[in-house]
């Protein structure tokens, strides 16, 4: 989801983040440095139909399409790791009024593994 949008456009979003982010391990004694990467996250999200809302009772539905990449890395060292995001999903408005959203993708990661997302937010 673009949550930091630095272009807004009718028919598309785009959004960058840079999060700091602490790995969990199973290990003990493990340097701090060794805890935490830091990463830069680019997304874009596309409205094929612009701003137009289709009603679905109760919700009227805003469709887009969701495209992003994480490149992350540890900070103690420079080791970059890869991953792709690619999503369909839609705004929602709840009785015209409460604003949610729902989206369903995979997720690529460095290991070239498929991990499926189904998010609801509110």
């Amino acid at each position: 989801m673009v949550n930091n949008s630095f272009w807004d456009f009718p028919w598309a979003v785009a959004g960058l983040s840079l999060d700091l982010v602490g790995m969990r391990r199973n290990e003990k004694n493990i340097p701090l440095t060794e805890k935490l990467l830091i990463g830069i996250s680019p997304e874009v999200k596309i409205f094929p139909w612009g701003e137009r809302l289709f009603p679905l009772f109760p919700v009227l539905a805003r469709p887009y399409f969701i495209a992003g990449a994480t490149i992350a890395s540890p900070l103690s060292e420079y080791n970059p790791q890869l991953t792709y995001e690619a999503g369909i999903g839609t705004n929602l408005l709840l009785f015209g009024l409460y604003p949610r959203n729902f989206s369903v993708g995979t997720r690529l990661d460095s290991d070239h593994k498929a991990h499926w997302k189904v998010e609801l937010t509110f």
